[in-house]
């Protein structure tokens, strides 16, 4: 609970760490788990930060337990995941056995425990658009944490009228994720804020800089992710990358239509799905009567990669057009009988999709026939989105 970065940051840290004492009387103990490679050995890692030692006839467990039987305190479980099995027996048993003893876990997924309260964490706040002003921007917590890391790294650095747009263009393209923020200011020094913010396509080249001193796993963007993609089984890796088609959100049926093959049949995508949610590789809006689904911007670049040069590339990307052309058969089909801010609502999320149909289907190794249906069936979407000029030049280019 250090107060590094201000006086202001100081005194609300010694704020915190009185109250978690008042709390918790026999202290907050924290025991980082990243680096625990057999999850056999969890209860003598936890047992050797709360320097219990082992003793004759007694399991490293049930030593560990009678330490905590009769004590107040907080044990933080950092970076669970990898182990999450062996953390959930651990917490339960503590649970049981050390009614006084709290535990918070951190991971990518729930550990499925008795007793488990969950709280999920988003990425930081975020402005709706780029046309705001430095007043406006600075109300954002991911504004607010670009903003300091790059006076950290760069000392001349101010948010200015000139320069926050492109500020906003990039917390948005990083979908506001602390880490990626964080490294994205530490990678600044050889370009300007906009050269970045025209690169980000490209963000594992790019966020690359992390603390000498981090967890490897966190000195790059792509460590992040090739860290949780190694703890996914076979069949979750494939349904990850073949999700990697869609630009924006999905319905749970559009995933399956994309996802089943031969080899991973409905069943196992809807559960990959699922698994990937709960694993925080996909975000679920569950807030309206149907989910969609969506991979942060990072994250379904990572998959893209995954998924390039592998033998289900084009048949994932054809089916993915296939289903934009359904969608756009369907689009013309209500257009006349449904509501219109409702039809707008319902189609006009589609519109990068089409376009990443489109391009695929015209570029290498792509289906042209395909393309040409899906532009020819684009014009009322065009026309209802004033973007006529840009499908009038798909079109032309079609034929």
């Amino acid at each position: 609970l250090s107060g590094a970065g201000g006086t202001g940051k100081t005194r609300l840290s010694l704020q915190l760490a009185a109250g978690l004492l008042d709390e918790f009387p026999d202290g907050v103990w924290f025991v980082e788990l990243a680096a625990l490679a057999d999850e056999r050995l969890l209860p003598q890692a936890v047992a050797s930060v709360l320097q219990v030692r082992e003793q004759a006839g007694r399991s490293v467990l049930e030593a560990l337990l009678t330490h905590l039987r009769e004590r107040r305190l907080l044990l933080v479980l950092d970076n669970c995941e990898h182990v999450v099995g062996a953390t959930a027996e651990l917490a339960e048993q503590i649970h049981r056995n050390a009614p006084n003893a709290h535990v918070l876990c951190t991971s990518r997924e729930p550990l499925r425990a008795d007793g488990e309260w969950i709280y999920r964490l988003s990425g930081l706040t975020l402005p709706p658009n780029d046309e705001v002003s430095v007043e406006d921007a600075l109300q954002y917590d991911a504004i607010r944490l670009f903003v300091e890391r790059m006076a950290q790294s760069q000392a001349t650095f101010q948010l200015s009228r000139e320069s926050v747009g492109a500020v906003c263009r990039i917390c948005r393209r990083l979908d506001g994720i602390p880490l990626a923020l964080e490294l994205a200011a530490a990678s600044l020094h050889s370009f300007s804020l906009i050269e970045f913010s025209q690169r980000l396509e490209d963000c594992f080249a790019l966020l690359t800089e992390g603390r000498r001193t981090a967890a490897p796993r966190h000195q790059t963007m792509r460590a992040t992710l090739d860290w949780s993609h190694a703890l996914l089984s076979l069949k979750e890796r494939i349904v990850f990358r073949r999700l990697a088609v869609f630009r924006t959100t999905f319905d749970l049926p559009s995933g399956i239509f994309c996802c089943t093959s031969n080899d991973v049949d409905a069943s196992a995508v809807t559960k990959a799905i699922g698994s990937l949610t709960a694993k925080s590789l996909l975000n679920a809006d569950v807030s309206n009567e149907t989910t969609y689904f969506r991979l942060l911007e990072s994250t379904r670049a990572y998959a893209r990669d995954q998924l390039a040069g592998t033998i289900e590339d084009v048949g994932v990307h054809h089916k993915h057009g296939e289903l934009m052309l359904e969608r756009l058969l369907l689009a013309s089909k209500e257009w006349r009988t449904s509501d219109h801010a409702i039809w707008r609502s319902k189609y006009g999320t589609l519109i990068d999709d089409i376009r990443a149909a489109i391009d695929w289907s015209f570029g290498p190794g792509g289906a042209p026939e395909l393309g040409v249906e899906i532009v020819s069936r684009s014009g009322m979407l065009a026309f209802e989105f004033s973007l006529l000029t840009e499908f009038l030049l798909r079109y032309e280019a079609a034929y």
